[in-house]
């Protein structure tokens, strides 16, 4: 550019002085006009560029650093909501079992004589069922700090997955369900009892896990069908996945549902579906749980709803194949 302007301003000299020639010898007129102008372009040059540069440097760092600093306010906005969501959840999910534990046992204290069996019985009922409560949810909160840290402790070791499935199956049915309200299907038929659960659960697969994570993330799923469907089918699915080599295990209610633009959401922490967010049930713990200790042993879990209920599966990889005799 500075060649061309050379020659580009000596044309223009030529034309507006009328001359045809210049003289260029050292110390003429045109000579140090024309080095002069050279020589204050250069100087010019040389100041402003790097200036333009630097300027348009910081305009680029100082847009580079309001963008960062945007980003960690948000992260600081989203850490307080959550910290606020935290707070509350713990304040609603410990104050309503307390309170059902206290009464009752005021109320066992101050009139145990004047209680009938059955009131004494009923009492007892809610005392422990509110200790289940809590119990449950201390457990999710520290499994989730847990396994929420850079570095976790699994305790892996070979775990025959479907008596797990059906031991865990059976407890929660103990705990958490009234035994003359259900009936339960096998495959090779029902037993005889009062409420519909389906269970499909294929024999023998062995997985490497940690039994106790997997235990609390089956146990979250199957009381969450039962607080949520209270009539209806319960349907318990586990197979072996041949291509992947691994197994695929899923729980169908036909409960209150989630709405299809929350299926994702339901696994953050604290998150709940709208439609039990006044649901007397979790407080969004329960399948950030399921999800957490899913994805550490390598699975996928995802939630699918329909109109009626609310179908739950995941996946988990490579089964252990039994030694041959």
């Amino acid at each position: 550019m500075s060649i061309l302007g050379f020659y580009f301003g000596l044309g223009l000299y030529k034309y507006y002085a009328g001359i045809n020639e210049i003289d260029f010898t050292v110390g003429s007129p045109e000579f140090v006009s024309i080095y002069v102008v050279i020589l204050a372009g250069a100087v010019l040059l040389m100041f402003f560029k790097p200036k333009e540069e630097y300027q348009e440097l910081t305009e680029e760092k100082n847009e580079h650093l309001n963008g960062r600093i945007n980003m960690y306010k948000d992260q600081v906005r989203e850490a307080e909501a959550l910290k606020g969501r935290f707070i509350r959840n713990i304040t609603h999910e410990y104050h309503a079992p307390m309170t059902g534990i206290s009464s009752m046992a005021q109320v066992l204290v101050q009139d145990y004589d004047k209680l009938n069996d059955e009131q004494r019985k009923i009492a007892a009922k809610t005392i422990l069922d509110s200790s289940l409560r809590l119990e449950v949810f201390d457990a999710n909160i520290s499994s989730l700090s847990k396994l929420n840290k850079p570095s976790y402790d699994l305790k892996l070791a070979p775990t025959d997955f479907s008596q797990l499935v059906e031991d865990r199956v059976a407890l929660c049915r103990k705990l958490y369900e009234n035994e003359e309200e259900s009936t339960i299907h096998w495959r090779e038929g029902p037993e005889k009892r009062t409420r519909n659960w389906q269970l499909d659960i294929e024999e023998g697969i062995i997985l490497n896990i940690d039994k106790y994570y997997l235990s609390q993330a089956i146990d979250n799923l199957i009381i969450n069908s039962i607080n949520y469907a209270k009539s209806g089918t319960i349907a318990i699915n586990l197979k072996r996945d041949n291509e992947k080599e691994g197994i695929i295990f899923s729980i169908s209610d036909e409960g209150i549902g989630i709405p299809p633009d929350e299926l994702d959401e339901v696994f953050e922490e604290f998150i709940v579906s709208s439609r039990t967010q006044s649901f007397a049930g979790g407080r969004g713990v329960g399948l950030a749980v399921c999800k957490k200790v899913i994805e550490v042993h390598g699975g996928k879990i995802k939630a699918e709803s329909k109109k009626i209920g609310t179908t739950i599966w995941f996946t988990l990889p490579k089964v252990i194949k039994a030694a041959k005799s």
